[in-house]
């Protein structure tokens, strides 16, 4: 007669291995899962609504890359620029460090394509642009991205950060664009700030840490 169930304590902790089952197969728990091993961790949810920046202020020990992913940023108006900084005393002081970024950005209408190596470049210490000419008052353009940070806690390296949008631009333009940018000081961060040209903006975004093996 086949058991469909076992008594609890059927099995010592670790009788049953990896060569007792089999692995290829599909299994439904309905309980709590623990000690399945993760690459990357989630830390947590940010939304802001009508703001004109949205900040992210605390300490990034914990790993040596950081990904941040936005969802669904709507702007108020068409045309927004969305620009980026970063601060090392808690959000206190930011344009403190020279940066340099440079970038790609294509886009593609009705029946042309645009591309451009220049849109995204300067050094300074200014905030920087990362995603040029936004739509924004359609609920349907939006801008989605995702970010990944290397070093922000190291105060003896650059910081490095990769910028990956993709947003509906003005004029139903189908946009990408992949921006670099690099802290020129050594210095441990601790506040990201991101930035309209003008106006208002609302979004969501999740910070996750990524573990190195």
């Amino acid at each position: 007669m086949a058991l469909n169930t076992l008594p609890a304590g059927a099995f010592a902790d670790d009788a049953i291995t990896s060569d007792k089952i089999n692995l290829a197969n599909n299994f439904a728990f309905t309980g709590t899962v623990t000690g399945v091993a993760s690459d990357i961790a989630f830390i947590q949810e940010y939304t802001w609504t009508g703001v004109d920046n949205f900040q992210i202020a605390r300490t990034f020990s914990d790993y040596e890359i950081y990904k941040l992913f936005f969802f669904d940023v709507q702007f108020a108006s068409d045309g927004y620029n969305l620009n980026f900084d970063v601060s090392a005393d808690g959000g206190s002081t930011y344009a403190a460090y020279n940066k340099r970024t440079t970038g790609l950005k294509n886009n593609r209408g009705a029946s042309d394509n645009n591309f451009s190596s220049t849109t995204y470049g300067t050094t300074s210490s200014d905030r920087h642009k990362i995603a040029d000419s936004v739509g924004g008052n359609d609920s349907a353009e939006t801008l989605n991205f995702e970010a990944t940070f290397y070093n922000l806690n190291h105060a003896n390296r650059y910081t490095n950060i990769f910028f990956n949008s993709s947003f509906s631009r003005t004029g139903d333009y189908s946009e990408m664009g992949l921006v670099h940018m690099m802290v020129l000081q050594d210095v441990a961060l601790n506040a990201l700030k991101w930035t309209t040209g003008s106006g208002n903006f609302s979004g969501t975004a999740e910070l996750y840490g990524v573990k190195k093996t």
